[in-house]
């Protein structure tokens, strides 16, 4: 996040781009466990890296009434088609190769994506207008709009053409620095967008930990069988995607509600399903419970993208998601002895977690639709403040 705020949306996603890559085929070609360990260390890193500079990227290229929908492409239905495609590569490696290396091919396929799209990126990808605008790089700037509007037939309708000027006194760049998204001004979103990533971070990696345990202890599945379950279970989060995409750009509704609704039916349909005992009414379930999990995890990335202003935008969004990998690393452990104990048990846990992201959602009450983006932080508290609820009151007005 502080490489995507310091030195560019554009240069930290290629340079993750890379860094994945050759971890990925480090990973694949790992002489032990302790290498493998460290190899899979760093295509983390790479991901934790490229994914909020990418998600800032993304909405500041975007015009307002299309961000919604851009974001939720972006972490929703590509975070679903890769699911799937890591349980087809799997499942086509298993028909030609069941020895016991089997997953360095599944490792080094999972690499292919990046092999393909950093040179992609390179070639098409542009650096956010915004960031260019928060660094005071207004010749740049300029340039890009120029491209843009010559790209898009537009250059008759572009004013002063396209020539950027300061109508505000900007602050000192060199000043800035990532712990501002502990400030006054921003310590309420920072709060708020950590909780919500560690509940669907529990919901959501819990869920793709436990699903194909109990697939196997209590239906006794083979790993072909498990990995189509699964595959499943990843296309399902896409019809969820799409119904969040059209909620979140209703008007009356937008991100907040929308959030509220998932979490809640969720909560709901996490308690329904250990009660399903065949396999095929077990695995229907959980494709239902999936994409309620998914969507609110599609959803804070658009919040927080919106909530933050430019100037720190990558690195808060950065922060709350790597605060949801600390979730992440107990997630496992604790749902293990869940799981020990009951099913039951297990998918309490995930109702419970889930009721507690919409406690949290009603607590802060912030709706972003429709939001213009913000630049500086000093532009992200208004006379509006004065209304908001008690959470952020307090937070702002200590």
């Amino acid at each position: 996040g502080y490489m995507g705020d310091s030195l560019g949306r554009r240069t930290t996603v290629l340079f993750s781009g890379i860094f994945f890559i050759v971890a990925a085929i480090g990973s694949a070609f790992s002489p032990d466990v302790i290498t493998l360990a460290i190899c899979r260390m760093f295509v983390g890193f790479a991901v934790g890296c490229k994914l909020p500079v990418a998600m800032s990227l993304a909405v500041e290229l975007c015009p307002t009434e299309h961000r919604g929908k851009l974001g939720m492409v972006l972490v929703g239905i590509a975070f679903a088609l890769g699911e799937i495609f890591v349980c087809v590569v799997g499942m086509i490696i298993l028909q030609y190769d069941a020895s016991a290396n089997w997953w360095r091919w599944l490792l080094m396929g999972c690499a292919f994506p990046d092999i393909f799209g950093v040179p992609l990126a390179w070639i098409f990808m542009p650096e956010s207008p915004h960031w260019l605008l928060s660094r005071g790089k207004h010749e740049e700037l300029s340039e890009q709009i120029l491209a843009m509007a010559k790209m898009n037939g537009t250059e008759d309708k572009m004013l002063q053409d396209g020539r950027v000027r300061q109508l505000v006194e900007e602050p000192d760049v060199d000043k800035w620095s990532w712990s501002t998204i502990f400030s006054p001004q921003l310590r309420g979103t920072t709060i708020y967008c950590s909780v919500i990533w560690c509940v669907c971070a529990i919901c959501y990696h819990g869920h793709i930990f436990v699903y194909p345990l109990v697939l196997e202890h209590r239906y006794h599945m083979l790993v072909g069988d498990a990995l189509w379950a699964i595959a499943l279970a990843g296309a399902a989060e896409i019809p969820g995607v799409l119904i969040g995409m059209w909620l979140i750009d209703v008007d009356g509704i937008g991100r907040r509600t929308a959030m509220l609704a998932f979490f809640g039916v969720g909560a709901i349909t996490a308690l329904c399903v250990p009660l399903f005992d065949s396999s095929t009414s077990f695995l229907a379930a959980n494709m239902v419970l999936k994409p309620l999990i998914n969507t609110p995890f599609c959803i804070i990335y658009i919040v927080a993208s919106e909530l933050y202003p430019t100037t720190h935008r990558s690195s808060g969004i950065a922060f709350c998601s790597s605060t949801s990998r600390l979730a992440g690393v107990a997630t496992p452990i604790i749902l293990a002895w869940c799981l020990a104990q009951s099913v039951t048990l297990t998918y309490q846990v995930f109702a419970f977690f889930l009721c507690l992201g919409a406690v949290a959602t009603l607590l802060y009450g912030q709706e972003t639709l429709n939001t213009d983006l913000k630049t500086f932080v000093f532009e992200t508290v208004g006379p509006e403040d004065e209304e908001r609820t008690p959470l952020k009151a307090s937070v702002l007005h200590p």
